[in-house]
Formats: structure tokens, C-alpha cells, sequence
């Protein structure tokens, strides 16, 4: 569940649920700072859901690529990907596979086209400072 508070009122004017334990989230903003969607990697999903914050309901199921040629690795029971991070502008988020071990830029709402291979089982994502860090065309 999905609970939202209202840091200035100090109350909870809603909460939802999505269909499967999520692990991290990231969060777009509109054009005056307002939250436009929650992206939220579920569980037992390779990729990301992203969540209308107004409407609370999922505008987008953004699965993230397989490796031709490589099975998965291993399993990792309920966290296939486990590693979210948004750039400062907001414009691409970057996502983990544990499956296949790698990190993959996406922008909504295109999938992710080009993965980066790491170390064996990446978690969690830090963005230190803008900068170019893939080329969309």
C-alpha cells in the first residue's frame, strides 16, 4: 500500500494499492513542482509500473529488456529489478536487472533500449550530478 501525507497538514489525504510488494520508487514532477507520477519497481516484475499520482491508477508497465543469447543468471525471488534513480531534470530514470545484470536508462515512454552490463546483482542507484549519460535518438 501506498500511503500519501500531507507534510504540511500532517494528514493522509489518500493511499492505494498496487497489486505486488514494491521495492524502490522514484517520482516525476509537473511543470509547478507538484508530483505527476510515482514509477515503483513491483516485486515480481522485470521492469517498472508507473502510477498517475492524481488519478492513483497505473498509466504504464515498462518492462525492461532481455539479453538474446543469456539466460537469467539466477532468480532472485521477488526483486528481478531493485535499483531506481531519476535524473535532476527529471527526464530519464535508470533502472537495475538483477536477472541480467545490468543498468538501464528509460524515458517514459519508451522502454529502455540500451543496457550497461555491472557486477553481479546491482541494487540501488545514485544520480551525484547531471550530466550526459546516454544519447537518445
Amino acid at each position: 500500500m501506498i500511503s500519501v501525507i500531507d507534510v504540511e497538514t500532517i494528514r493522509s489525504p489518500g493511499r492505494w494499492k498496487l497489486r505486488a510488494a514494491f521495492v524502490p520508487m522514484v517520482f516525476t514532477k509537473n511543470p509547478d513542482g507538484s508530483t505527476k507520477e510515482i514509477i515503483v519497481q513491483l516485486s515480481d516484475v522485470h521492469g517498472l509500473v508507473v502510477v498517475d499520482f492524481a488519478t492513483h491508477k497505473r498509466s504504464q508497465r515498462i518492462m525492461l529488456p532481455t539479453l538474446p543469447g543469456r539466460s537469467v543468471r539466477r532468480m532472485h525471488p521477488g526483486s528481478p529489478a531493485h535499483g531506481l534513480a531519476i535524473t535532476p531534470d527529471g527526464k530519464i530514470v535508470w533502472t537495475t536487472s538483477k536477472y541480467y545484470d545490468y543498468v538501464a536508462p528509460t524515458r517514459s515512454p519508451f522502454p529502455a533500449r540500451e543496457v550497461v552490463p555491472v557486477g553481479l546483482h546491482p541494487e540501488w542507484l545514485t544520480i551525484r550530478r547531471m550530466a550526459r549519460i546516454c544519447t537518445w535518438r
